[in-house]
């Protein structure tokens, strides 16, 4: 038998505690570790896969780069996307100005996109077009379009993943104005690239033939074209009116060119062709389009709803118009510039950016 003093059980129980002590220590030690490093692994993991699913790829298809009215109603949309959009969104450009629109669009739908933000009529149903024929219905936000002709692109083709923001050519009031400008208005010519707009347009000939004016409807396809279809009634009309297709800045003021040279009134439906040349321009202003288009786009990728279950907004009539002068311009192509005066006053019409000889602004003839 053996005998173990006070002492010794003493120390060895100490020891044993200690070493228990310190077991417990080194396990807690290894599990805090990796727990750490668990965290450190999956965390960043989580916030990249999170970010990944979050970021939508967003195309936006446009005419003209140049185009002052496009540039900032595009740019509406992409901060209205990303100032209300709880998503990461990237925007790619597509710009069908200084290529053939059909290569264009074709192109984009060969990439992989969420949306697509068109804006234009003739873009617009092109891209339709291409959807439907590659069988790629992303959905497609439009804007700038003609409501009545996508009333009947609907009645032809009903499609339920297009939808936008579309307004109106109120022709009777603009004519009028048009005419108290230049009354002696006696031929005009109306071209335009689309089919979509031949309705709106042969509206507007009539309103004009009732005031006794001879109108001349011509349906180009390139914008060469518009230029010799002027050249060619140059001889025939005092005036030509822009309607709301897109065209290069450039043509713009290739048109103002030629009107100047003939003494023909240049009216355009886009306020900054008078910077170019064009005698008066008249439309209405500010006019939320890329605003309302980004809303509809945020409705579908983060609401989740269908595009056709967004209407379409019509804003035709919500929105003062103005008329922009150019008086340079005005004498060239056969206006008397006090006619201005006489407009704002008895049509209570608001005229803005009066453009004089002296303006830094004006390039026209």
């Amino acid at each position: 038998m053996i005998l173990i003093s006070d002492a010794a059980l003493f120390y060895t129980n100490l020891c044993l505690l200690t070493l228990v002590i310190i077991g417990i220590c080194y396990a807690s030690r290894l599990f805090y570790l990796k727990k750490q490093k668990q965290a450190q692994i999956a965390f960043p993991r989580k916030a990249m896969h999170n970010n990944h699913s979050r970021c939508r790829e967003i195309a936006i298809l446009a005419k003209n780069s140049k185009d002052l009215e496009v540039l900032n109603l595009v740019n509406n949309f992409v901060d209205t996307m990303r100032e209300h959009g709880s998503y990461a969104y990237h925007f790619t450009h597509y710009w069908a100005d200084a290529r053939d629109p059909q290569r264009v669009v074709t192109e984009l739908f060969q990439k992989q996109f969420h949306g697509i933000y068109v804006v234009g009529q003739n873009l617009t149903f092109l891209a339709k077009q291409v959807s439907l024929a590659q069988d790629k219905k992303i959905p497609i936000i439009f804007s700038n379009l003609l409501h009545a002709s996508w009333e009947e692109e609907q009645e032809k083709l009903p499609v339920t993943h297009l939808t936008g923001v579309s307004t109106g050519n109120d022709w009777r009031y603009r004519i009028k104005i048009f005419l108290a400008l230049k009354p002696s208005m006696r031929a005009v010519l109306l071209p335009t690239f689309s089919s979509g707009h031949l309705p709106s347009v042969q509206k507007a000939a009539t309103i004009l033939q009732n005031y006794g004016v001879t109108t001349y409807v011509m349906r180009v396809h390139t914008e060469d074209e518009l230029l010799n279809t002027l050249q060619d009634y140059a001889d025939k009309i005092d005036s030509v009116i822009r309607v709301r297709d897109l065209i290069s800045v450039e043509t713009s003021a290739a048109i103002a060119r030629t009107c100047s040279e003939y003494g023909i009134t240049f009216f355009s439906s886009f306020v900054h062709d008078v910077q170019y040349g064009a005698a008066i321009a008249m439309s209405t202003v500010n006019q939320p389009f890329g605003q309302l288009a980004a809303e509809k786009m945020i409705a579908v990728l983060e609401e989740h709803k269908s595009p056709i279950d967004i209407p379409v907004t019509n804003i035709s009539g919500q929105y003062p118009y103005e008329v922009h002068c150019n008086q340079l311009a005005m004498k060239a192509q056969g206006i008397d510039p006090s006619r201005i005066i006489v407009v704002g006053l008895q049509h209570a019409v608001e005229v803005a950016a009066v453009v004089s000889s002296d303006s830094p602004n004006h390039h026209g003839a």
